[in-house]
């Protein structure tokens, strides 16, 4: 009786092993199924559409998803969760606008603010579903451990002893053999790489939701094909006289060594010497993201890699929501309209300004006060012929002074959530 005895207390045992990893996990499934049903619903309005363009949309919305879905392991390379949400959004707004050179920049200023908003919403609905908190305190880097160990393991399975040792049926022996060898605990190994695996698939699930809402949210924002052009109203300029240097950040919300990295960068944006574009800001913000967590993490061989997917998750519900508040602001109400494609004209008509001795007003001056300079030359030459040089150029100065600070504005959000998700030590 002693083995049937041993027997039903290891079945036990694992049963209860796998009655708390369904409780822990029952938020996860809920979660799953939930992007099952979406790519149903998905396909069918694929099928049942119209239009061809939204047709094309959404084959690439569920191209992505279904890739990722279709993966027994994630590669290192699916954690560059920010590219991919980037190259999808484009692919989405390029099917949309297939004459417009900047895909993504078509969208209108309103619709784009309440995208964010609604993404605020259901990423803080996904955040407090049951179970959820628990099962994603886990670290990227345990995602990218598993990934290298799985590839080490499918290149040695294609190597040619591999091949070899498979094709004699001795490289199931050979393998356990070998991970004995190496951890000298089986058990501890098994459990471990175990534990691992259920971060692959929590984070794979979670990562097929997000680009199930951002693609969502893409399709409502670039669906608008009107190509209606608009400018700038003239109203605006006292708005932008008006519009304050991004407040300072808070003193407790930053450490020293931050708040000096938080300074230096900034400094680069603003005195930027030609119009920044949005690909050089990208850059200075990873820049930024990588200093607050090697900063947190000087021991870290790949420091961003400590974040958590929880505060990740938290994080990017509140960043959506600091974006969407601009609405509120005077100057953005009037333009809601707009594209974002239009705002961004000043990279292509400034070239001669930026080039000419009086940009070092730009350079001398702050943002606030490079357009209450340009609002004055306007006012001054307004009743004169439209395309006067000093009208235009209190324009342009405008318009990249308004970047400017809507650039700054995104940098500072984005210094305290970086702080926000690495505060803490590594986990030994």
């Amino acid at each position: 009786m002693e083995n049937p005895l041993n027997w039903l207390a290891v079945s036990g045992v694992l049963i209860l092993i796998l009655v708390l990893v369904m409780i822990q996990g029952y938020g996860v499934m809920r979660v799953g199924w939930w992007n099952l049903s979406r790519l149903r619903e998905l396909k069918r309005r694929q099928l049942e559409t119209d239009d061809p363009v939204e047709a094309r949309a959404l084959a690439s919305l569920i191209e992505c998803c279904e890739a990722l879905r279709k993966k027994w392991v994630l590669g290192e390379a699916d954690l560059h969760v920010f590219s991919k949400t980037r190259d999808l959004v484009q692919e989405i707004a390029g099917h949309f606008h297939p004459k417009s050179k900047s895909p993504l920049q078509e969208a209108r200023l309103g619709a784009l603010l309440n995208a964010f908003l609604q993404l605020k919403i259901q990423v803080e609905a996904l955040a407090e579903i049951p179970g959820v908190r628990t099962i994603t305190q886990f670290r990227l880097r345990h995602i990218v451990f598993f990934s290298s160990a799985w590839r080490k393991k499918t290149e040695w399975q294609e190597s040619k002893v591999g091949r070899s040792l498979s094709r004699l049926r001795v490289y199931f022996i050979f393998k356990w053999t070998a991970y004995v060898w190496r951890c000298l605990d089986l058990i501890f190994w098994s459990m471990k790489m175990f534990q691992y695996f259920l971060y692959d698939i929590v984070f794979k699930v979670f990562l097929i939701r997000w680009y199930l809402l951002v693609g969502k949210l893409a399709l409502q924002v670039y669906r608008d094909r009107d190509e209606k052009s608009e400018d700038l109203p003239a109203d605006v300029l006292p708005d932008l006289e008006n519009l304050d240097e991004s407040p300072p950040l808070p003193e407790t919300a930053l450490p020293d060594g931050v708040r000096e990295q938080v300074k230096n960068s900034r400094k680069q944006i603003l005195l930027h010497p030609r119009p920044l574009d949005w690909t050089q800001a990208r850059i200075h913000y990873e820049r930024l993201v990588d200093g607050i967590a090697g900063y947190h993490y000087p021991r870290s061989n790949k420091p961003i890699h400590e974040a958590r997917l929880y505060d990740l998750m938290l994080s990017s519900a509140r960043f959506a929501e600091q974006i969407a508040e601009l609405q509120s602001k005077p100057l953005i109400g009037k333009i809601l309209n707009l594209r974002c494609s239009h705002l961004n004209l000043v990279r292509d008509s400034s070239d001669w300004l930026f080039a000419s001795p009086v940009y070092a007003w730009f350079k001398k001056y702050r943002v606030g006060s490079a357009v209450k300079y340009s609002t004055l030359l306007y006012k001054a030459f307004k009743k004169s012929q439209p395309g006067i040089l000093f009208k235009d150029f209190a324009w342009v100065l405008a318009r990249e002074a308004g970047k400017r600070w809507f650039l700054v504005y995104l940098h500072d959000k984005i210094a305290v959530e970086a702080n926000f998700i690495y505060t803490g030590k590594i986990e030994k």
